[in-house]
């Protein structure tokens, strides 16, 4: 099965955005913020959508 997944690149005074995950078997880790695109959704909607789960912002087109 074939899962489509987003990630934001989101960079500010030339600071890239990353989160700091943690997980039993992989350790410390940091990621992209973003995820997987649901069935009803268009790949920018999961990604708008994935930035106010993860982040608590809403993203725009710039």
């Amino acid at each position: 099965m074939i899962r489509n997944t987003v990630r934001a690149l989101i960079i500010q005074d030339e600071k890239l955005l990353l989160i700091k995950k943690k997980r039993p078997n992989i350790g410390l880790y940091y990621a992209l913020p973003g995820g997987a695109q649901e069935s009803n959704e268009t790949l920018e909607q999961a990604l708008i959508r994935e930035c106010i789960e993860e982040l608590g912002i809403e993203i725009s087109r710039d």
